[in-house]
């Protein structure tokens, strides 16, 4: 009896154990793809507290807890929260608020609707320059008309600049002109000239080297004016997914700005900071040690370099001369920098990161971390070759076990394409783009937009490349090797599971397991049972982060 009696108590408190633990919000009703070792797919999701307290089916959770609050996701294909692996926040923002483009204006109507859309945005007296104006996308009769009274017409008490696509010339407004105190008595230089009408009055023309006028008075941001424009960067970012961004263009300014935003509760997502190499960032916290998960927003634990550049200005370091301006292109750095840099990351228990495009510059790395890994005995250093582009095959058989991971640029691979032929070789040309030889060698490949300075942040979009290696106007122009498609799990993959382990995070994301932050993304479209041309048309619904619907875009 007195056995039976223990057991009996033991039960019940148990149960009144469990009872207590109620979750704080249940999802129901979802295709949610949790992504963990078997690919399971779900119905249902208890939150406690940011955590995944429990997953199965929505009759299974629904019978077990009870919550007060209980979202149906009708149906929706849900998966974990993007991680971009390639982009900056802060100048992201920075461009988002403070500058705009005008890629497809046509017309002088197009061109003022465009300039008072975004001056609405805008308080009385700050900048805008907006970039990118193609002249020759605007009739003839209408060119004489763009200059400061146009703009005027529509830019309200905001100071604009406008910049045409080759940055031959400038326009600025009335405002942004009386604001920088330009008048018609200001000198310009001899290349240069600041255009004056019949009557010598200005007519807010800046010409070749009369821009620099413009361009030297033009005032910074004020702290205040960055630290909204971020909030709301951030914002943006959620309208895709994307829940955490790792940041290779942080400094000290921008760590102290990323905490003030923390502690103010207005950052919604979280940043792993990159540190550059050599510079004031770099050097102050390597000293200091790495930061990990400042109040589950910023982690700082991580150094990169550049070893080569982009293959647009022949500056990847390849195996074969270009066809153009035939010679060996020289690293950015030489070995006694990468030596010195590197040592000093690993010594710190920082990630050493390292920018390399061209097939003779990742050959050159990887015999680098050959010999280092080696003789240095490291264990978990998760060291990131990044904008890897041209790799090859006998190179990549090289990386397996090293643990090695590889990040790309989907985007640029395929803006690529338009170029390749014309500066390297045929034999070149079939190491381009060698994912499914880099997944099967390293386990894992992770994907970065490199936003702001690419165009496309859109990370279905970036999906869309890896898995149909053409772009999205014409199948006709595709990556080589073909063979080398990634299929959409693998795809998914790079932006959650393997995107995490790269920045050290696989225990607490990535994947929606128990015990895991709660991050969630519903879309629009089932990206797993349609063709891949779906992707190009997904839209995020809902954003939610440590089990809190952040963005929605139902309502």
């Amino acid at each position: 009896m007195r056995i039976k009696y223990l057991i009996i108590t033991f039960v019940i408190s148990i149960l009144i154990s469990s009872c207590g633990k109620s979750p704080d919000i249940i999802y129901i009703n979802g295709k949610i793809h949790t992504l963990d070792e078997n690919n399971n797919v779900v119905e249902a999701i208890a939150v406690r507290n940011g955590k995944i307290m429990d997953i199965g089916t929505s009759k299974e959770i629904t019978d077990k807890y009870s919550a007060d609050k209980v979202i149906n996701l009708e149906n929706k294909t849900v998966i974990p929260g993007l991680i971009d692996c390639d982009g900056s926040l802060i100048e992201f923002s920075k461009r988002l608020y403070f500058t705009a483009y005008l890629n497809n204006v046509r017309s002088l109507e197009e061109l003022k609707s465009k300039i008072k859309e975004k001056a609405k945005e805008l308080k009385s007296g700050e900048w805008v320059v907006f970039y990118n104006l193609n002249l020759n996308n605007i009739p003839d009769s209408e060119l004489e008309k763009i200059n400061k009274k146009t703009v005027d017409e529509v830019s309200g008490n905001v100071n604009i600049v406008i910049v045409d696509s080759l940055r031959l010339f400038s326009i600025c407004n009335t405002k942004g002109l009386e604001s920088l105190q330009i008048t018609k008595f200001t000198p310009f230089p001899n290349k240069g000239e600041i255009q004056k009408d019949d009557s010598g009055e200005l007519t807010g023309l800046f010409f070749d080297e009369a821009q620099k006028v413009l361009y030297e008075k033009i005032p910074e941001p004020e702290a205040k004016e960055i630290f909204d424009a971020v909030e709301k960067g951030s914002k943006e970012l959620l309208k895709y997914g994307i829940t955490e961004v790792q940041d290779r263009s942080i400094g000290v300014g921008a760590i102290d700005l990323l905490k003030q935003l923390i502690d103010s509760n207005k950052l919604p997502i979280k940043v792993y900071g990159v540190l550059t190499g050599d510079d004031e960032a770099s050097n102050e916290y390597t000293k200091k040690g790495i930061i990990e998960n400042y109040k589950d927003k910023l982690s700082i634990r991580s150094v990169c370099l550049d070893y080569d550049g982009a293959f647009e200005y022949q500056d990847a370091v390849m195996k074969s001369p270009y066809k153009v301006d035939p010679k060996i292109k020289q690293p950015y750095i030489d070995e006694s920098t990468l030596t010195r840099i590197f040592d000093n990351a690993i010594e710190k228990n920082y990630q050493f990161r390292i920018k390399v495009v061209g097939d003779k510059g990742f050959s050159d790395i990887v015999s680098f971390l050959e010999k280092n890994i080696k003789n240095k005995n490291l264990k978990d250093h998760r060291i990131v070759l990044e904008c890897v582009e041209f790799t090859n095959p006998s190179d990549i058989n090289r990386i397996k076990g090293l643990d090695i991971i590889i990040s790309i640029r989907p985007e640029t691979i395929i803006d690529d394409l338009d170029i390749v032929p014309n500066l390297i070789t045929e034999d070149n040309l079939k190491n381009t783009a060698l994912w499914k030889s880099i997944l099967q060698n390293s386990g894992r490949i992770i994907v970065g937009s490199g936003f702001p300075y690419d165009n496309q942040i859109n990370p279905f979009i970036q999906m869309y490349f890896l898995i149909m290696r053409s772009n999205i106007e014409s199948s006709t122009k595709a990556i080589p090797n073909q063979d080398q498609k990634l299929t959409i799990l693998e795809a998914l993959k790079s932006y959650t599971l393997w995107a995490a382990y790269s920045s050290f995070e696989e225990k607490i994301k990535g994947s929606l397991e128990k015990g895991k932050n709660a991050n969630m993304v519903v879309l629009s479209d089932d990206i797993f049972t349609q063709n891949p041309d779906i992707l190009l048309k997904t839209k995020v619904l809902k954003t939610i982060i440590d089990g809190i619907v952040i963005y929605d875009n139902t309502k």
